[in-house]
């Protein structure tokens, strides 16, 4: 046969090439059959007899000496040998790509596609086969869900100088952030590791992936040294890039000094900053920042930001003249010779001074700022900051004038609304809103619920939203959110937007807005007849434990339950068809059947939800009998989440995102539990290796939600080493979104009992970082400082630094003058630390103030009350305390809270009987309350005692 025949065979047969080269049909798998069969079974499919593939050459070029072979089988086996030893052939490959003869470039060619896909002839068949459906990027992608971590790298190197490499590189570096667990797992099963090191290594496109390589190195223990600290990749990264990504890392290896070395060495001095804050450089932070602030162009911004820096870091460093050069350039009035021009500028930089002069205790310079340009974000810092008298006067509402103007007041915002040409509130809103805010502060609900009604029922929208949805927003960050539930259900209107359920869902207990849509449309066939807002009433008194009027109990939980699990088509209230592809149960509505008691609808939902294989049901389930102690069960499921998660991206569709995979994490970490419980040393080893190279994910957001559930867990120590990888990190920004204030915020609880001062250190640096951000409510600028305050405070007792304790008293003083929490808690912990004059001098401090602020705002029951239990605490002032806790019963007789605090009262004066008899009462009105319990067994233990 000669050549020409065999090509032509060749162009029609179904395991052929197509004219580029590319194999069609089932012939890759024909590829990998011949590579499991062997050089004889290649030959046999052409001719009977075994040909030696060593035959003599026909050329001098090697490349075209293989594959020119006479015969078709061959050149079919030299291809297939090529194919297979990339390491030799490579060059000869790729020379042969450019060979004149078709044939030749052609398998060439074919092997470089195949190469640069990552497939070889050992690739697995299922493997294969999703191969054979992508290509490019995709194909890759696929490649790492299987484990071939080689093949991957093949690829990779294959796509240098392609067209293709960019895409791969985005593609991979995608994939590792979402799915890292699931690779490092198949990675360990199959001792691939350093393929997988390799390959980050060969895509690392940012400093996440940076460090989840060099901490691979660590776990493979690999030296890590300045030579090799970046990967490979970063070659191809700016200057900028790589500066930032190196200074990262060395700050994670604790080499603080050598990494301010590189930021002094890089173009960018903000870069600078952040070493020298993480480090705790700020008296160096503080002189940089001088100087740039007193170069910088007056009234621009960046004189305000450079200024903002200077007093943060002489702030810290406790640099009193640098600080108040700070304070007098923030302060001072900006010339607005060109505020045309320059009009945004200066209101950026306008909100920048004013809020870190409020972060630092200087709130009348703060509200001197806001006032003129955003009087309702002012009010707000006075109603936080028990300075909510000056609110009204920010407001340009005095108190005295509510009750007569207030009508006026809404009916003037709502017209203004109604013609405010940008779509945004209108400030006369604005301003209703947060008089809304400060009336409920101090007990006026009835004006503030005058407020939130009329502008509800205002047919106003601003752009496509009605202004109901702002007053419900703006309800949540008030003690009234309950008052959006009775809004959004107005009978007067029809027509409940997604805004509103994503309000409610916020507000109720165990929801998601989909859990909300789903009661809600159950409730049209469990309430007959009802309206959308009632039917909105009944699923939220539902989520918040109580039984709807007219809802039949024995049937009306079972109808709920069999409209969730049951096969009826759905709609959510948007008119989207969601269809039944799966139920429209979930772990919320479970808990909902479990708050009213019924145990057996929860379990049974459950069960659903677990053989309809939903890993988080899956998960509770497991947890439950980890915890119920049945530890064979519960390794079981917790297994099975895993292989949920696991074969999830097997759907070429459907390619899981990194919440799936921390349940994949979490699993894990449930199967360590069991092996350490049960002293499966070797086991329990294994999977802590596994959970932390797992750890080593670029997904920060990842990384954080499992150091949150290890501190569930009570995993403190280890809770803390995974946070403490991340908050370096999020210190210099990332692309998730996840910002240093999300991961401080849960870090600094975990370890504010054992240490005070770095649960400050890493929420200050957090609290500086919200004061760019549009995300945080104006009296944010004042309650997150006193945190970082107060656990400064208690650090420097625990250390019986007075002159520390004096500081930071003074700062929350400033900050706010009726700080409850400070005055019951630490104030004791002052006096046990021998520093009782200190204590006293800032008690009655805080009670002369209180006391002027309930006598101005009588209503306000919660101020008064919280007054007389720090008093009580404190044991000290408790004829003052008995008044006012007197008064705030009188407001409100129906609390409980606050009878129990009266109750206290009487027993410290000595009345002890009446203290039983309110307790008692109390106690009965809330039996739920375990200090109720404690409280009536402290009262009669000390009567018996008396009585003895």
């Amino acid at each position: 046969m000669n050549k020409l025949r065999e090509r032509k065979l060749m162009s029609g047969s179904p395991h052929s090439m197509g004219r580029n080269g590319r194999l069609t049909g089932n012939s890759l798998v024909f590829f990998i059959l011949l590579a499991i069969s062997g050089p004889n079974h290649a030959a046999a499919q052409s001719t009977p007899q075994a040909i030696d593939p060593t035959g003599p050459p026909t050329s001098e070029d090697p490349a075209l000496d293989l594959l020119s072979r006479d015969q078709y089988s061959r050149r079919q086996q030299a291809t297939l040998k090529m194919w297979r030893d990339r390491e030799r052939s490579r060059e000869q490959v790729q020379e042969a790509a450019r060979h004149p003869d078709p044939e030749v470039s052609g398998r060439a060619k074919w092997i470089l596609r195949q190469w640069r896909r990552g497939a070889m002839p050992d690739t697995p068949p299922e493997i294969a086969r999703l191969l054979q459906a992508s290509d490019g990027p995709a194909a890759i992608e696929r490649l790492l869900e299987g484990g071939q971590f080689t093949a991957a790298l093949v690829a990779v190197e294959e796509s240098a100088g392609t067209l293709d490499r960019e895409s791969i590189q985005t593609r991979l570096a995608s994939a590792l952030l979402r799915r890292f667990p699931i690779y490092a797992h198949h990675a360990m099963s199959s001792d691939s590791l350093l393929e997988l090191l390799k390959l980050v290594d060969l895509v690392a496109d940012s400093k996440e992936l940076a460090l989840c390589r060099v901490e691979l190195m660590q776990h493979l223990g690999m030296p890590v040294t300045a030579d090799n600290l970046l990967p490979s990749s970063a070659s191809l990264w700016s200057p900028a890039q790589r500066a930032e990504a190196e200074s990262m890392l060395w700050i994670v290896l604790g080499q603080e000094d050598r990494a301010i070395e590189v930021a002094q060495k890089s173009v960018g001095e903000d870069l600078l900053l952040t070493c020298r804050m993480i480090a705790g450089r700020w008296q160096d932070a503080a002189a940089d920042s001088a100087r740039r602030a007193r170069q910088s162009e007056p009234a621009s911004f960046d004189h305000a930001r450079f200024w903002c820096q200077t007093l943060i870091a002489a702030d810290r460093s406790e640099d009193d003249a640098l600080r108040a050069e700070a304070i007098s350039e923030l302060s001072r009035e900006v010339d607005g010779a060109n505020a045309t021009e320059m009009q945004e500028e200066l209101e950026i930089a306008s909100e920048l001074r004013w809020k870190c002069l409020a972060g630092h205790g200087e709130v009348q310079a703060a509200l001197k700022i806001a006032s003129k340009s955003e009087p309702d974000a002012a009010a707000s810092v006075c109603t936080d900051s028990a300075r909510v008298s000056q609110a009204f006067e920010v407001l340009g509402c005095p108190l005295d004038r509510v009750d007569i103007e207030l009508d006026k007041w809404i009916q003037q915002a709502i017209e203004a609304q109604r013609g405010y040409v940008e779509q945004d509130l209108a400030p006369e809103t604005r301003r209703m809103l947060a008089l809304m805010q400060c009336l409920i502060s101090i007990g006026r609900e009835d004006a503030a619920w005058s407020i939130a009604k009329g502008l509800c029922d205002s047919d106003v929208s601003i752009d496509t939203l009605r202004l109901r949805e702002f007053v419900l927003s703006s309800l949540t960050m008030t003690r009234r959110a309950d008052w959006a539930v009775l809004l959004a259900a107005n009978e007067t209107d029809q027509s409940l937007t997604p805004q509103t359920y994503s309000t409610l869902a916020r507000i109720l207990p165990d929801c998601d807005m989909m859990s909300l849509e789903v009661v809600v449309q159950a409730m049209s066939g469990i309430l007959r007849n009802s309206s959308v807002p009632s039917r909105v009433l009944a699923a939220s008194q539902l989520f918040q434990g109580e039984l709807p009027q007219d809802f039949d109990r024995t049937r009306g939980f079972r109808q709920l339950y069999e409209y969730v699990t049951g096969p009826a088509p759905y709609q959510n209230l948007r008119g989207t068809a969601l269809g039944r592809q799966g139920m429209l149960a979930n772990l919320n509505l479970v808990q909902l059947f479990a708050r009213h008691g019924e145990s057996t609808l929860a379990m049974q939902c459950l069960n659903r939800l677990v053989q309809n294989r939903d890993a988080k049901a899956v998960l509770f389930l497991a947890e439950q009998e980890l915890g119920g102690g049945r530890s064979e069960a519960a390794d079981e499921l917790f297994q099975t989440v895993f292989e949920i998660i696991q074969q999830q991206a097997r759907d070429a569709d459907r390619l899981s995102g990194t919440e799936d995979v921390s349940l994949a994490v979490k699993a894990k970490i449930g199967q360590w539990l069991i092996a350490r419980r049960n002293g499966d040393e070797l086991t329990s080893q294994e999977l802590e290796r596994e959970i932390r190279i797992a750890l080593c994910s670029p997904s920060l957001r990842l990384r954080s939600t499992i150091a949150e559930y290890l501190g569930t867990l009570e995993e403190e120590a280890f809770a803390k080493e995974v946070f403490e990888r991340v908050l370096p990190v999020v210190m210099f920004g990332n692309d998730e979104q996840t910002v240093l204030y999300d991961v401080a915020r849960n870090y600094a609880p975990l370890v504010r009992e054992a240490n005070p001062e770095d649960a400050a250190k890493w929420f200050d640096l957090a609290v500086i970082g919200t004061n760019s951000s549009l995300g945080f409510r104006p009296a944010a600028y004042v309650t997150l400082p006193l945190f970082v305050r107060r656990w400064s405070i208690e650090a420097a007792i625990s250390a019986g630094d007075e002159a520390a304790v004096e500081r930071h008293l003074d700062r929350i003083l400033q900050l706010d003058p009726l700080d409850i929490d400070i005055a019951e808690r630490l104030l004791p912990k002052m006096r046990t630390q021998g520093m009782a004059e200190l204590a006293d001098r800032a008690l009655d401090q805080i009670m002369d103030l209180g006391q002027q602020h309930t006598a101005q705002f009588p209503f306000d029951a919660m101020t008064s009350n919280n007054l007389a239990w720090v008093a009580a605490m404190n044991e000290r002032r408790l004829d003052d305390a008995l008044a006012l806790s007197q008064h705030a019963v009188f407001i409100e007789p129906e609390s409980a809270i606050y009878r129990d605090t009266l109750a206290e009262v009487l027993f410290l004066l000595g009345r002890k009987q009446e203290a039983l008899l309110i307790e008692r009462g109390c106690l009965i009105d809330d039996p739920s309350q375990w200090h109720l319990h404690e409280q009536v067994e402290k009262y009669t233990r000390a009567l018996d005692d008396n009585a003895g």
